[in-house]
Order: C-alpha cells, then structure tokens, then sequence
C-alpha cells in the first residue's frame, strides 16, 4: 500500500509555523543565557552566536526556520552587530525581523543604519530592565514572523 507522507501537523491540526527559530548574537554570556532563557519561556527556539562568524554560520544552518535576529551592537574584534544585520538582510531576512541591542543609546552610525533600513528596530538592555522579558521577546519574535507573512512590504521591487 502506497501512502503519501503526511505533513507534520501541530496539536490544532494546522501546518508548523516554518519561522520557529530566533538568532541571538552577544559577546557576553549573561545577555546571551538571559535572551535565550526567555525566548524559551516564551516558547521560542533560539540558537545563540557570541561572534559575527558564529552569527552567519547560525544564519546558514537556521535556514528556513529563521523567525528573527537579536543582535547586540558591541562585538570585539573588526565586525558589529551592523554587520549582523547587513548579513541577514542580503540572505533575504525581513528589516522587520531585526532587532539591534545596546547597552547604551543610539550613535550616528546605528541612526544611519536605521535610516537605510526602515523597520529594523533598536532597543536598549535598559528596555528590559523593568521585567517581563519572556512576554517582550514573544512579541518581538510574533512582529518578526508576521514580517515574513508580508513579502510585498519587504521586496524593493514593489515598495520602490
């Protein structure tokens, strides 16, 4: 008997959410246990990077299953979290599915960025700081997955 493979289905009988997976990029550990930890209390897969490198290896093997990017600004070395940035949205990831994170306010450079790229958002760690970090990253991450629900707000072609 020949039966045509079913696809998975979750518990209320719907196709999963392809966009299940949140990118997390900081250089310090905490940031990256306290994000993910809350993601996951969210409900939320995450895949933490400590490094640009590490960022575009995640972006890569993350593939489709990519709901957003949280990365922080400062990194040591050549590369920051801009760089982060500009790598996911040359793979094709929403500016609305990007979140850039500092510990301190926004410079020149990332008001430059955010000109170029409406929809990209920044926030600081300050942001939360008042608690309810696991609701404000379930938010974040359902803003990320409605932005890949709308391909024509995002495509050059037809915004320009």
């Amino acid at each position: 008997m020949n039966e045509t493979p079913k696809t998975p289905t979750t518990e209320e009988g719907s196709t999963p959410p392809e966009h299940t997976t949140l990118l997390i990029v900081d250089d310090s550990s905490f940031p990256l246990r306290t994000f993910k930890r809350a993601a996951s209390m969210g409900g939320i897969t995450a895949v933490t990077a400590s490094n640009v490198s590490e960022a575009y290896t995640a972006l890569v093997e993350i593939g489709e299953r990519l709901a957003g990017v949280f990365t922080d600004m400062e990194m040591p070395g050549r590369y920051d979290g801009l760089k982060v940035a500009d790598i996911a949205l040359a793979m094709g990831v929403p500016a609305e599915a990007i979140v850039l994170n500092s510990g301190s306010e926004q410079n020149e450079n990332i008001t430059a960025f955010l000109e170029l790229n409406p929809g990209v958002t920044f926030v600081t760690k300050l942001d939360f700081a008042s608690g309810g970090i696991g609701e404000k990253m379930t938010a974040m991450v359902a803003r990320m997955r409605a932005a890949w629900n709308r391909p024509e707000e995002c495509d050059p072609e037809t915004t320009a």
